[in-house]
């Protein structure tokens, strides 16, 4: 077995000693997989925001990171913040990747950056529905609108009334 199989093997088997119902047993933090719907927003040049459904779509989240003109995934450049807007019933909040966060929290998981095999990898989970605030050394700020997924049979279509 390949370190790569024996790592997916023992991510696995903790997701069911944790979720064991199959509720959260996703993969949180991939990147796209082959034929998954995924969008982008240039945010300037040669930098690009990636957004796809991820596996959260049930928590009502989606998966985002940066890629290049490529369509590589790199890291955040250091001049690059993103902050959610702030509504009636939450401030505005600085919006980190899923491995910052872990490194603030000073727990040491497969998402630190320190101990990933990949030190590109870098991925955020935004709450749909939300308008981030993109903020750059010497330029403009840009918003990025977080898609809502229509709920089944519960978002209501305002029609012209026939009588």
């Amino acid at each position: 077995m390949e370190a790569m199989e024996i790592g997916e093997a023992e991510e696995k088997a903790a997701m069911e000693m944790v979720s064991p119902n199959d509720l959260l047993a996703c993969q949180v933090g991939r990147k796209p997989k082959p034929g998954e719907e995924v969008t982008y927003a240039r945010v300037r040049d040669s930098l690009f925001i990636r957004v796809w459904g991820g596996d959260l779509e049930r928590l009502e989240h989606y998966s985002l990171d940066f890629v290049n003109h490529e369509c590589q995934y790199i890291l955040a450049p250091d001049d690059v913040k993103m902050y959610t807007m702030a509504t009636p019933y939450f401030p505005s909040t600085r919006v980190l990747s899923m491995e910052d966060t872990v490194e603030k929290a000073g727990a040491k998981t497969l998402y630190s950056h320190a101990t990933r095999s990949d030190p590109n990898w870098e991925t955020y989970l935004v709450h749909e529905g939300d308008v981030l605030r993109i903020t750059q050394r010497n330029r403009p700020d840009r918003y990025l609108h977080i898609p809502i997924r229509a709920t089944r049979d519960a978002t209501l279509v305002l029609q012209p009334w026939k009588a």
